[in-house]
């Protein structure tokens, strides 16, 4: 065969790529001890370089202590007591947070105030009064769309503006060379010109969005940034508005032994898009929502981003057919099989009229595959043998976000490869199974549902390994593959994709090689368990249609529309609105003198 896979640029690709490049903005801040002691470095840095700029020619000792301890005060203290005064009047805020904002801002003022130093005589004043309209807009800005404040986030930038300007008028330290009165006016005027100018930008950010869904940019990006670090949910009540209903379905599996109930659960949905949001707990929740049917395992079906629900309560839509779906269950007799075309590779387990397909390839990029694509290879199957499930064993994490989609040759390739596999009818053999997990790991990138072993013995031993990640490694899966694998034993490497873990850490969080240190021993112990806990079983095999609301192509072509927008008006629009103000403030500034 000459069919080659060919790597693709779509818009999925393209969306998913743009995330990845936004998340990384979204990073963990220091803690608050460490953010004080930078605070008081920056301080003591002030005061050394200040020193020097104010007295060239006859610096002593004295003068250098005496001005170490007045940045202290009129840096520090100020920063410390609008942190203090902040945290008292909403102490839902994260001390931490308004710490860090704090920090910041002493560098901004801080700066301007050294460059106000060193050109007293060409600036005047202007660097300082810069210093406080950008200090304040950052207070403002920031508490109003990181801290999810509206009318809360004006009080603040007034409350550190007022600390900041009365500890700059009241020090000696700094030589202001105008009364008190007119500083004051100067600083406010430069502050509350910045403002109105903050308001009109947020103004042209807002609209596109507002006008398509009914909802501001920085009221998206809010809800965003809460639910990616404190895991609240509004977003989803916004998502739910925006969402269609698409048409998809559920597979399932279960084998019955004297000791055993194992359910192989297939929801052709994506676990995303983040941490709680939507279903990114998805893998776990399901198996805990099916706890009653006994020990579950959830696969990752063929579906992409486009699927990911809009809120957790679609996980109903999903468990609850499963419940009410009546197995017929028969003696299970299977074949094990492995096949590759290329990097294609099929792991096949058939059991009576039913065939289990894990599709990979690894060591090539493994990510997400169009649901219409799943269905297809799904209808392929099911020329040769009645039903059939397709699994996205997602096991080869390389950093590119290409998931398969209409075009894409390697459709192609898998739809060959699955007709190659069942054209022949192999005598099927009895069928044991065995099961183990492990749920609570204490690892960065494994979710809540943990590592799931399943043990199938036929013709063949397949050992189906389910790690409750957003992928591995390649690398990774072949150590994993390598280790356990005996002399006819097939081992299969699957992962979830559950987007759970994907908070501060971003978006794409695979198993690394530094984790198998913990992870060989955990599936070594599984497998063992496996071993003593198999058994003859009984098999049935369950589908069902759902409808879950997602947020589908139509609204992902619409944001990313809009993201491009917003990002072209900030890009070339805000530079030159900033560079038009600080021209009015220095105008406006001079026909008040």
């Amino acid at each position: 065969m000459n069919t080659k896979p060919e790597k693709q640029h779509n818009f999925s690709e393209t969306n998913d790529m743009r995330t990845v490049e936004l998340t990384k903005f979204l990073v963990s801040l220091p803690s608050t001890k460490l953010t004080a002691l930078m605070l008081f470095i920056f301080c003591i840095l002030f005061g050394l370089i200040s020193s020097y700029l104010l007295f060239p020619n006859n610096l002593t000792n004295n003068k250098l202590a005496g001005s170490m301890a007045n940045a202290l005060f009129n840096l520090a203290l100020p920063a410390l007591l609008t942190t203090i005064t902040i945290y008292i009047i909403n102490r839902s805020l994260s001390f931490k947070r308004i710490l860090f904002l704090s920090f910041i801002a002493t560098i901004i003022y801080g700066l301007c105030y050294l460059f106000y130093l060193a050109f007293l005589s060409h600036f005047g004043l202007y660097p300082i009064l810069i210093g406080f309209g950008l200090v304040f807009i950052t207070w403002y800005v920031t508490a109003r769309i990181f801290f999810g404040l509206d009318k809360g986030a004006l009080l603040f930038a007034v409350i550190q503006l007022i600390f900041n300007s009365l500890f700059l008028l009241t020090n000696t330290y700094i030589p202001l060379e105008q009364n008190s009165s007119a500083v004051l006016i100067k600083i406010y005027f430069a502050s509350f010109l910045f403002l109105a100018i903050i308001y009109y930008i947020l103004i042209i950010i807002n609209a596109p969005m507002k006008k398509t869904f009914g909802l501001a940019s920085t009221d998206a990006i809010t809800m965003f940034i809460n639910q990616w670090f404190d895991k609240e949910t509004t977003l989803e009540t916004e998502l739910e508005r925006i969402g269609e209903e698409i048409n998809s379905e559920v597979r399932f599996i279960k084998f019955k032994g004297k000791s055993l109930d194992l359910t192989l659960v297939i929801p052709y949905i994506h676990f995303g898009p983040f941490g709680n949001l939507g279903g990114s707990e998805f893998s776990y929740k399901i198996a805990n929502e099916l706890k009653e049917l006994g020990n579950v395992m959830v696969f990752h079906g063929t579906a992409t981003r486009d699927f990911n629900p809009v809120s957790s309560a679609e996980l109903y839509k999903i468990t609850e057919p499963i419940k009410n779906t009546t197995l017929t269950y028969k003696p299970a007799k299977g074949y094990i099989s492995s096949s590759m075309i290329q990097n294609c590779n099929i792991n096949c387990l058939e059991v009576n009229e039913t065939t289990v397909m894990g599709l990979s390839q690894h060591p090539k990029s493994t990510e997400d595959i169009d649901y219409g694509l799943g269905k297809a290879l799904i209808n392929k199957a099911e020329q040769y043998i009645s039903n059939s499930i397709i699994i996205d064993e997602h096991n080869s994490e390389t950093g590119e976000i290409s998931p398969i989609t209409p075009g894409d040759k390697t459709f192609t390739v898998f739809e060959d490869l699955i007709g190659n596999t069942l054209e022949y009818h192999n005598k099927h053999h009895k069928l044991k199974v065995g099961y183990a997990e492990q749920i609570n790991i204490s690892l960065p990138c494994i979710g809540t549902a943990g590592v799931k072993v399943a043990m199938f013995n036929a013709n063949k031993e397949l050992v189906t390994i389910v790690l409750d990640s957003n992928g591995v490694r390649p690398e990774v899966k072949t150590t994993i593959c390598d280790y356990f694998k005996k002399e006819n034993r097939i081992v299969q490497v699957c992962t979830t994709d559950t987007h759970e873990i994907n908070t501060v850490r971003g978006v794409l969080n695979p198993v690394m090689k530094n984790d198998l240190n913990q992870l060989i021993p955990i599936i070594s112990q599984l497998i063992q368990q496996c071993e003593t806990t198999s058994q003859n079983v009984k098999v049935g095999y369950g589908k069902s249609p759902i409808k879950i609301k997602v947020v589908g192509r139509k609204q992902t072509a619409e944001i990313v529309s809009i993201i491009n927008t917003t990002m072209a008006i900030i890009k070339f629009g805000i530079p030159f609105v900033i560079i038009a103000t600080l021209i009015m403030l220095l105008w406006a500034l001079s026909m008040i003198e």
